[in-house]
C-alpha cells in the first residue's frame, strides 16, 4: 500500500497567453507545496488555454520548448510533480498532449490524446495511438485526456494493467457537467481506481467550461469537488482503498471477456 497527496488546479485560463499561464502555474506550485502536495494536475492544453481555433500551429511547442523548460525548473525547485496539457509540436504535426515532470524536474512521461472530438481538434491535432504509465511514489499512474476518459474501454484497459491512479486533464464545456459529476465517478467505481479530473472554469472566447473538477476514490465517492470558479483541490491517494473496493466488488476478476 502507498499514499501520496495530490492537488488539482481548476484554472481560469488566459487564452493564448503563455506567460500568464506560466505565472499562474508558478503561483499555484508555490501554494500546493506549502500544503504538502506531492503532485499537481492542471487542465488540458493548460499551456495556452483550450479554445485556440486557428492559432494552434503558431502557439504549439516541442517537449523541449521554453514553457516546459520553465515548468521543469519549477518542479525541481519546489520538489513537486507536475502534469499539464499542451499543444505538442513534432515533425509529424501537432498533438494534444500532456507531460509528466517528476520532482527532480525530469520528464518521465508524455501522453498524446487518443480520441479527438469535434471539428476543432480533428482539424488541428493528430491522433495519439499509445497509452503510457509511470510510477508516483509506488503508485502506478496513467493519463487520459478529456474525451478519452468517456470511453469505458480505455479506462478498463488501464485498470486491467494495474493502474491505480488515473490523471485526466480536461477542457469539459458547460453543456456536459454530467461527465464530471456522473461519468468520472462511475469510471472510478467500476474499475476500483482513483481518478483526478482537472477542468478549466469561466470562458475562453465564448466557450464556457463546466468546472466541477474532482478527485474521486475507488468507491466512486468524491474526495474533493470544485464549483464553477478557479480553485485548488486537495486529497490523499491511499491504495489501501483500492484493495477494499475491489474486494467488495471484484469486477475485474469476475468479468468474462470471452462473452464481450
Amino acid at each position: 500500500m502507498a499514499k501520496i497527496n495530490i492537488a488539482v488546479f481548476q484554472n481560469h485560463s488566459i487564452l493564448t497567453d503563455k506567460a500568464a499561464q506560466l505565472a499562474a502555474l508558478s503561483k499555484t506550485v508555490a501554494r500546493v507545496t506549502e500544503s504538502g502536495a506531492d503532485l499537481l494536475l492542471c487542465p488540458e492544453l493548460f499551456m495556452t488555454g483550450y479554445n485556440l481555433k486557428d492559432r494552434v500551429n503558431e502557439l504549439a511547442e516541442s517537449m523541449n520548448g521554453p514553457f516546459i523548460s520553465h515548468a521543469r525548473q519549477l518542479a525541481c525547485r519546489h520538489k513537486v510533480m507536475l502534469v499539464f496539457g499542451y499543444p505538442e509540436r513534432t515533425d509529424a504535426g501537432v498533438y494534444n498532449s500532456a507531460v509528466v515532470i517528476n520532482s527532480q524536474g525530469e520528464i518521465i512521461a508524455n501522453f498524446r490524446k487518443l480520441h479527438l472530438p469535434g471539428k476543432f481538434e480533428n482539424t488541428y491535432f493528430k491522433t495519439g495511438n499509445d497509452y503510457t504509465s509511470f510510477n508516483i511514489n509506488g503508485i502506478k499512474s496513467s493519463i487520459l485526456i478529456c474525451y478519452d476518459s468517456e470511453f469505458p474501454e480505455a479506462v478498463r484497459r488501464l485498470a486491467i494493467e494495474n493502474t491505480e491512479l488515473l490523471l485526466v486533464p480536461t477542457a469539459l464545456s458547460s453543456p456536459y457537467p454530467i461527465v464530471a459529476t456522473k461519468v468520472i465517478p462511475t469510471r472510478a467505481f467500476e474499475n476500483g481506481i482513483f481518478i483526478a479530473y482537472a477542468d478549466f472554469c469561466g470562458e475562453d472566447d465564448e466557450l464556457a467550461y463546466a468546472g466541477k473538477s474532482c478527485i474521486v476514490d475507488p468507491h466512486g465517492n468524491d474526495l474533493a469537488r470544485a464549483g464553477n470558479d478557479e480553485e485548488i483541490l486537495y486529497a490523499q491517494i491511499d491504495t489501501g482503498e483500492i484493495i477494499k473496493a475491489r474486494s467488495a466488488l471484484p469486477y475485474l476478476q469476475q468479468r468474462r471477456p470471452d462473452l464481450y
